[in-house]
Protein backbone atom coordinates (compact mmCIF):
# COMPACT_ATOMS: atom_id res chain seq x y z
CA UNK A 1 0.00 0.00 0.00
CA UNK A 2 2.89 2.41 0.65
CA UNK A 3 4.50 2.04 -2.77
CA UNK A 4 5.21 5.00 -5.05
CA UNK A 5 2.58 6.72 -7.18
CA UNK A 6 3.03 5.10 -10.61
CA UNK A 7 3.62 8.05 -12.90
CA UNK A 8 7.04 7.37 -14.45
CA UNK A 9 9.09 4.31 -15.42
CA UNK A 10 11.25 4.73 -12.30
CA UNK A 11 8.12 4.02 -10.22
CA UNK A 12 7.97 0.41 -11.44
CA UNK A 13 9.67 -1.72 -8.84
CA UNK A 14 11.87 -4.76 -9.00
CA UNK A 15 10.10 -8.10 -8.79
CA UNK A 16 10.10 -9.69 -5.35
CA UNK A 17 12.20 -12.61 -6.62
CA UNK A 18 14.97 -10.15 -7.61
CA UNK A 19 14.70 -8.35 -4.27
CA UNK A 20 14.96 -11.61 -2.34
CA UNK A 21 18.09 -12.58 -4.31
CA UNK A 22 19.71 -9.16 -3.82
CA UNK A 23 18.77 -8.72 -0.14
CA UNK A 24 18.86 -12.19 1.35
CA UNK A 25 18.73 -11.00 4.97
CA UNK A 26 15.44 -9.13 4.46
CA UNK A 27 12.15 -10.95 4.97
CA UNK A 28 9.77 -9.90 2.18
CA UNK A 29 6.96 -11.97 3.69
CA UNK A 30 4.08 -12.46 1.27
CA UNK A 31 4.93 -9.50 -0.97
CA UNK A 32 3.61 -10.41 -4.43
CA UNK A 33 5.97 -10.63 -7.40
CA UNK A 34 4.32 -7.51 -8.90
CA UNK A 35 3.81 -5.23 -5.89
CA UNK A 36 3.58 -1.85 -7.65
CA UNK A 37 0.42 -0.32 -9.08
CA UNK A 38 -1.42 -2.28 -11.75
CA UNK A 39 -4.94 -1.29 -12.88
CA UNK A 40 -7.60 -3.25 -10.99
CA UNK A 41 -8.95 -4.93 -14.11
CA UNK A 42 -5.46 -6.24 -15.01
CA UNK A 43 -4.33 -7.60 -11.62
CA UNK A 44 -5.44 -11.21 -11.96
CA UNK A 45 -2.48 -13.35 -13.06
CA UNK A 46 -0.36 -10.24 -13.77
CA UNK A 47 3.26 -10.85 -14.71
CA UNK A 48 6.21 -8.49 -14.46
CA UNK A 49 6.44 -8.33 -18.26
CA UNK A 50 2.73 -7.58 -18.67
CA UNK A 51 2.79 -4.83 -16.02
CA UNK A 52 5.71 -3.18 -17.82
CA UNK A 53 3.92 -3.49 -21.17
CA UNK A 54 0.80 -1.85 -19.73
CA UNK A 55 2.93 1.08 -18.66
CA UNK A 56 5.17 1.40 -21.74
CA UNK A 57 2.79 0.49 -24.57
CA UNK A 58 -0.64 1.44 -23.22
CA UNK A 59 0.40 4.36 -21.03
CA UNK A 60 -1.38 2.95 -17.99
CA UNK A 61 -0.65 5.17 -14.99
CA UNK A 62 -2.14 5.29 -11.52
CA UNK A 63 -4.84 7.97 -11.43
CA UNK A 64 -4.75 10.52 -8.63
CA UNK A 65 -8.05 9.13 -7.34
CA UNK A 66 -6.66 5.57 -7.20
CA UNK A 67 -3.49 6.82 -5.55
CA UNK A 68 -5.37 8.78 -2.87
CA UNK A 69 -7.61 5.78 -2.25
CA UNK A 70 -4.50 3.61 -1.72
CA UNK A 71 -3.13 6.16 0.77
CA UNK A 72 -6.47 6.01 2.59
CA UNK A 73 -6.35 2.20 2.62
CA UNK A 74 -2.86 2.40 4.09
CA UNK A 75 -4.08 4.74 6.85
CA UNK A 76 -7.01 2.40 7.56
CA UNK A 77 -4.55 -0.50 7.89
CA UNK A 78 -2.18 1.61 9.99
CA UNK A 79 -4.95 2.69 12.37
CA UNK A 80 -5.66 -0.97 13.16
CA UNK A 81 -2.09 -1.72 14.25
CA UNK A 82 -1.48 -2.41 17.94
CA UNK A 83 2.12 -1.19 17.93
CA UNK A 84 2.86 2.21 19.46
CA UNK A 85 5.91 3.01 17.27
CA UNK A 86 5.92 2.15 13.56
CA UNK A 87 8.54 3.05 10.97
CA UNK A 88 7.21 3.70 7.47
CA UNK A 89 9.49 3.71 4.45
CA UNK A 90 8.03 5.16 1.26
CA UNK A 91 8.63 7.57 -1.59
CA UNK A 92 8.13 11.33 -1.81
CA UNK A 93 4.78 11.28 -3.63
CA UNK A 94 3.31 8.84 -1.13
CA UNK A 95 4.41 10.90 1.87
CA UNK A 96 3.33 14.16 0.23
CA UNK A 97 -0.20 12.81 -0.23
CA UNK A 98 -0.27 11.12 3.19
CA UNK A 99 0.88 14.27 4.99
CA UNK A 100 -1.50 16.51 3.09
CA UNK A 101 -4.55 14.31 3.61
CA UNK A 102 -4.00 13.43 7.26
CA UNK A 103 -1.90 16.23 8.77
CA UNK A 104 -2.44 19.27 6.52
CA UNK A 105 -5.46 20.58 8.43
CA UNK A 106 -3.60 20.46 11.74
CA UNK A 107 -0.24 21.76 10.43
CA UNK A 108 -0.29 23.96 7.32
CA UNK A 109 3.30 23.06 6.45
CA UNK A 110 2.11 19.56 5.52
CA UNK A 111 -0.30 20.81 2.83
CA UNK A 112 2.48 20.57 0.24
CA UNK A 113 5.41 19.04 2.11
CA UNK A 114 8.08 17.20 0.12
CA UNK A 115 10.36 15.14 2.31
CA UNK A 116 14.06 15.23 1.54
CA UNK A 117 15.84 12.00 0.61
CA UNK A 118 16.16 9.84 3.76
CA UNK A 119 14.40 12.48 5.87
CA UNK A 120 12.85 11.23 9.10
CA UNK A 121 9.61 12.66 10.48
CA UNK A 122 8.08 11.70 13.78
CA UNK A 123 4.30 11.93 13.71
CA UNK A 124 1.45 10.90 15.93
CA UNK A 125 -1.72 9.70 14.31
CA UNK A 126 -4.80 11.37 15.70
CA UNK A 127 -6.81 9.11 17.97
CA UNK A 128 -9.34 8.06 17.06
CA UNK A 129 -8.56 8.29 13.38
CA UNK A 130 -11.60 9.83 11.72
CA UNK A 131 -13.37 7.71 9.11
CA UNK A 132 -12.17 8.43 5.59
CA UNK A 133 -15.49 9.87 4.43
CA UNK A 134 -15.36 12.47 7.22
CA UNK A 135 -11.72 13.38 6.59
CA UNK A 136 -11.78 13.20 2.82
CA UNK A 137 -15.02 14.60 1.37
CA UNK A 138 -13.90 13.75 -2.19
CA UNK A 139 -13.99 10.03 -1.42
CA UNK A 140 -17.46 8.70 -2.36
CA UNK A 141 -19.36 6.66 0.21
CA UNK A 142 -19.38 3.67 -2.18
CA UNK A 143 -15.59 3.68 -2.26
CA UNK A 144 -15.53 3.74 1.53
CA UNK A 145 -17.97 0.82 1.75
CA UNK A 146 -15.90 -1.53 -0.38
CA UNK A 147 -12.69 -0.33 1.30
CA UNK A 148 -13.67 -2.18 4.47
CA UNK A 149 -13.95 -5.42 2.54
CA UNK A 150 -10.57 -5.04 0.82
CA UNK A 151 -8.47 -4.07 3.86
CA UNK A 152 -7.07 -7.25 5.30
CA UNK A 153 -5.19 -6.86 8.52
CA UNK A 154 -2.14 -9.05 8.36
CA UNK A 155 0.24 -9.28 11.30
CA UNK A 156 3.53 -10.52 9.92
CA UNK A 157 6.19 -11.97 12.13
CA UNK A 158 8.96 -9.43 12.77
CA UNK A 159 11.39 -9.42 9.87
CA UNK A 160 15.12 -9.81 10.12
CA UNK A 161 15.38 -6.14 9.22
CA UNK A 162 13.23 -5.13 12.22
CA UNK A 163 15.35 -7.37 14.47
CA UNK A 164 18.51 -5.76 13.07
CA UNK A 165 17.08 -2.27 13.63
CA UNK A 166 16.22 -3.14 17.22
CA UNK A 167 19.71 -4.56 17.80
CA UNK A 168 21.21 -1.35 16.38
CA UNK A 169 18.98 0.73 18.64
CA UNK A 170 20.08 -1.28 21.69
CA UNK A 171 23.75 -0.92 20.76
CA UNK A 172 23.41 2.85 20.42
CA UNK A 173 21.48 3.05 23.71
CA UNK A 174 24.28 1.21 25.51
CA UNK A 175 26.97 3.45 24.02
CA UNK A 176 25.01 6.67 24.51
CA UNK A 177 22.69 6.31 27.53
CA UNK A 178 22.08 10.09 27.62
CA UNK A 179 19.94 9.95 24.45
CA UNK A 180 16.19 10.42 24.69
CA UNK A 181 13.97 7.83 22.98
CA UNK A 182 13.30 10.29 20.14
CA UNK A 183 17.02 10.92 19.61
CA UNK A 184 17.63 7.18 19.72
CA UNK A 185 14.96 6.51 17.07
CA UNK A 186 16.45 9.23 14.87
CA UNK A 187 19.96 7.78 15.09
CA UNK A 188 18.86 4.19 14.55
Amino acid sequence: LASEHLEASCDIGRPTSELRAAFQTVDFGDLPEVWWYVPEECRQDITVQESRRLFAKEGRRESRRDFERRVDLFVAWLSQRQEKVIAIFAHADFFNCFLHRYFGEKEARYNDYWMKNCEVLQLELPEPLLPMAERVPSLPAAALADTEEKVQVHTPTPSRASHALEALRQDIAQQRPELTPTELRTLA
